[in-house]
């Protein structure tokens, strides 16, 4: 290629990760940073003007662009991509490592459409790899040419959730093609959210408004969109139903690419990148985080039961006493029937021995 392809990104000022109890967030968004490098990209971050002075004097390898907000929406991407002109361009998380030579750049690129790629979580104190799906996309590499046709963005914030499930829709929708790749080749160090349940729901209602206004999606995608109804009347369950369906709808309909599996000092971050340079061991790690998730599911699943056995038989206990209670009630309104029948007894059999007594001829 005449010259390298661009990622956009949002580098945070101030990032803290750790690594088994060790601070290494500027030093972890450096490695995410010369990943993305090796990788054949250039890199560019949209940031506001004062994040921006606190970037650069941190001397990371980039460009910057400014906007006159904090936190960069994804019209403001869009908006920086489609004035540099390029015929093909990137967006990328911050926060994860890209690990693959720069063959990358032959597999991912296509001048026809986007390419998603998923992250691995890796558990920063073992290493490993965690076995739950982000359900998201991390990084899209894509030709320009169907953005002029994308208008709308400003209702989702970079780094918050949702935008990477409207993007792919609306870049389908605007006549491009999707493709994903199959090979583990983004990693990431697992932290706390950063987004608060608020911009959760928000960004669903938001997402569900765009994507029932898309008009170039295929026919079942749109009737399944339809299905979910208004929603502005969607239960947070239904938004969740609906986020995990946009996740699955897009991978089903991307066309599935392989890719050929690609600082060495002692650190746990050290470890983590030379860990990640070998193809072996990300294809090692791969299936090992499909091999977590199958554990996890079995887990939950026997933890499911385990919980439902508790119930019932904690149900069961509360039935046995309130029958208990119940023979106990009995008892206690029968003693007194009791003792009635027997009083009548008794005098029926005075009466008997009265009337047989002045009536001796009387049979017995």
């Amino acid at each position: 290629m005449s010259e390298p392809i661009k990622l956009y990104t949002s580098l945070p000022p101030n990032v803290s990760r750790t690594m088994s109890g060790r601070e290494v967030g500027a030093a972890y968004l450096g490695e995410c940073i010369r990943s993305w490098r090796r990788g054949g990209f250039d890199v560019v971050s949209i940031n506001g003007a004062n994040e921006i002075d606190s970037l650069t004097r941190q001397g990371y390898e980039v460009d910057y662009r400014s906007v006159p907000h904090d936190r960069p929406a994804i019209s403001d991407f869009l908006a920086a991509i489609r004035g540099s002109q390029a015929s093909v361009a990137g967006i990328i998380n911050a926060d994860v490592l890209l690990m693959a030579e720069p063959e990358l750049l032959r597999t991912v690129v296509d001048t026809r459409g986007l390419t998603l790629m998923e992250r691995i979580n890796i558990n920063p104190d073992s290493l490993r790899p965690v076995g739950r799906s982000c359900y998201g996309f991390d990084a899209f590499v894509f030709a320009t040419a169907p953005l002029s046709r994308i208008a709308q963005g400003e209702e989702f914030l970079f780094g918050h959730p949702w935008w990477d499930y409207w993007f792919p829709f609306a870049y389908l929708a605007a006549g491009g093609q999707l493709r994903l790749v199959k090979a583990p080749v983004l990693f990431h160090l697992q932290h706390q959210l950063k987004w608060k349940h608020s911009h959760f729901v928000q960004n669903a209602r938001n997402t569900v408004r765009c994507l029932r206004g898309l008009s170039g999606l295929p026919d079942d995608a749109n009737r399944e969109i339809r299905n979910y109804g208004d929603p502005a009347a969607m239960s947070e369950a239904q938004l969740s139903r609906f986020g995990s369906w946009c996740f699955d709808k897009l991978k089903a309909m991307a066309e599935p690419i392989g890719m050929r599996p690609v600082p060495t000092d002692s650190s746990p971050l050290g470890t983590l990148v030379r860990l990640l340079s070998d193809s072996t061991n990300r294809a090692w790690l791969g299936e090992l985080d499909d091999a977590e998730g199958r554990v996890l599911i079995v887990a939950e699943t026997l933890s499911r039961k385990a919980v439902l056995l508790q119930f019932w038989s904690l149900n069961l206990r509360a039935l046995e006493r309130r029958y208990e209670m119940f023979l106990a009630g009995q008892m206690r309104l029968l003693n007194p029937l009791k003792a009635a029948a027997a009083a009548f007894a008794a005098m029926a059999q005075r009466a008997r021995s009265i009337a047989l007594g002045s009536k001796p001829g009387l049979p017995r």
